[in-house]
């Protein structure tokens, strides 16, 4: 008889041996899976890989591999949670691994947490202190955290790495920049300066520095330099020009119109043909109040660039403010010539007629706006919307409401159809009931629009409503209704209604006032 001790034995090795056979099987598959899986992400078949994922974390949930992939899988396909924790399982099991910390970094980059990309990135420069990297990702989180002393802090550190350079200095300028510390950041830019004299980030970062000393003279020739700089690109230049423009006051430019001008010629005569220049001086000189400079640009950089939509576009826009509708309709035409799949610019050519009162050429090119796109709904509303008020204004009300009900069959919530339908509805006197249902609704979606709140006011009047009419004007005075003539008008007339004669005699004179202004 077999000794039972020995048969024990006999059977515990087996076991061993089929657990061993099996534990080497699962770990094949889970290497060839993961192999397979690799592939498919890589051929932007996420769900198949994630699937075929999921299978393999059951088989191996320590798999440090199979977590990162799925993570990547799941980012793929939107499902932030899920990345992040399958992102941040595959660090905590093999936190040696650069690239995992480096994805986790750029997850978090991505959805715009700073905090948690900062606390992957200061955990990258303890596990990998000589990589440059982490800590040039890291100056940029702390800057954009408003955190100066870290930044200077990890500043120093790469100085000790890798030595002093301007790019290095003007980091650290940047830096006391962001601290509002803008004399020692001058001494860091002039340390770049002085290893790079041509160093242009150094030469607009000690210009910004100066222009905050209100050291102009200095200021502006250092941002001459930087604008005859070989090494920025035209739209650097541009980029910066159009900052300081925007942001300049009336008081500025005034006392530094001929350096500013100076600048934008300069600007044009070193890149004549560059569009972002050509934009960004037009610009300055339109709203510098000089229409026929900013004109020459605009229209410059339109000839210049006859395949370009925006140039086209500027042109267009800037005629629209110049008030110059002629020229504007005529380019409107030459500009959907070059564009026909641009529907802005026939839009804009029905503004041109309608500015000049042509109402009947307005229709025209509304009428095949409304031709073109069929199956538009927001064109057709807006060209619906737009043809009401043009045959209001042509004296046909049949065809005019025809406009208003086509623009609310797509959206009965417009609230400024709803309110024009049931404003000239009551100017005529009909279906006083159905206009003033259709303004209710225009003034419950807009309920500060004094222009809404001016029209119920005036049908509940014409209903011989005055005191709920009363009501609403009140409300419309509040909200910007004392700057229009109609609205003063009709309030005026609402209270002599109500025999409140001193106060509607207060309102008719402030609507005298406000017409002469707007026939002024």
């Amino acid at each position: 008889m077999m000794n039972r001790r020995f048969l024990l034995s006999i059977i515990i090795c087996a076991f061993v041996s089929l657990t061993a056979a099996f534990s080497q099987d699962r770990q094949t598959r889970v290497e060839n899976g993961l192999v397979e899986a690799v592939s498919m992400y890589n051929d932007g078949e996420f769900s198949s890989a994630r699937k075929l994922l999921n299978s393999l974390v059951s088989l191996d949930p320590q798999n440090d591999a199979v977590c990162y992939y799925l993570g990547l899988c799941d980012f793929a396909l939107r499902d932030m949670d899920g990345a992040e924790s399958y992102l941040s399982r595959a660090l905590a099991l093999d936190p040696g691994n650069y690239w995992y910390h480096d994805r986790l970094a750029a997850f978090y980059m991505a959805l715009n947490r700073v905090p948690q990309a900062i606390g992957v990135y200061e955990g990258m420069i303890k596990a990998f202190p000589r990589t440059s990297d982490p800590y040039y990702a890291l100056v940029s989180l702390y800057a954009r955290n408003n955190q100066g002393d870290k930044m200077l802090e990890v500043l120093d550190r790469i100085v000790e790495m890798s030595g002093e350079s301007p790019q290095i200095f003007v980091m650290q300028g940047d830096a006391n920049m962001a601290s509002y510390e803008d004399s020692l950041a001058l001494t860091y830019y002039e340390k770049a300066l002085a290893l790079d004299p041509e160093y242009a980030p150094a030469i607009l970062g000690k210009a910004e520095a100066l222009r905050l000393q209100r050291r102009y003279d200095d200021y502006f020739d250092y941002l001459d330099k930087y604008i005859s700089s070989d090494y920025v690109m035209p739209e650097g230049k541009s980029d910066y020009l159009q900052t300081l423009f925007h942001n300049m006051d009336g008081r500025f430019f005034q006392n530094f119109q001929p350096r500013l001008d100076s600048l934008a010629s300069k600007v044009v005569t070193l890149h004549p043909q560059d569009s972002t220049v050509l934009q960004c001086v037009g610009s300055y000189y339109f709203n510098t109040g000089r229409l026929e400079e900013a004109k020459e640009h605009f229209r410059s950089n339109k000839e210049l660039h006859p395949d370009s939509y925006g140039a086209a576009a500027m042109y267009v826009q800037f005629l629209s403010y110049s008030g110059d509708f002629q020229e504007m309709a005529e380019e409107c035409e030459r500009a959907f010539q070059a564009f026909p799949y641009e529907p802005a610019f026939q839009e804009y050519k029905v503004i041109a007629y309608y500015s000049m009162q042509d109402y009947e050429s307005a229709l025209r090119e509304n009428e095949k706006i409304i031709a073109m796109y069929p199956k538009d709904p927001e064109r057709l509303l807006n060209a619906y919307s737009t043809g009401g008020d043009l045959y209001h204004r042509t004296g046909d009300m049949q065809k005019c409401y025809d406009c208003y009900e086509k623009a609310l069959k797509i959206d009965p919530d417009n609230a400024l159809c709803l309110n024009n339908y049931a404003y000239f509805m009551c100017l005529e006197g009909k279906k006083l009931n159905k206009a003033l249902k259709m303004s209710k609704k225009a003034v419950e979606l807009e309920p500060d629009n004094a222009s809404y709140l001016d029209t119920i006011g005036w049908i509940l009047h014409l209903k011989g409503k005055d005191e709920d009419a009363k009501t609403y004007f009140k409300r419309a005075m509040i909200y910007g209704g004392k700057d229009s003539y109609e609205c003063l008008s009709h309030y005026a007339q609402v209270l002599e209604a109500l025999k409140e004669t001193d106060l509607s005699k207060y309102y008719y004179d402030l609507a005298k006032e406000k017409q002469a202004e707007e026939e002024q």
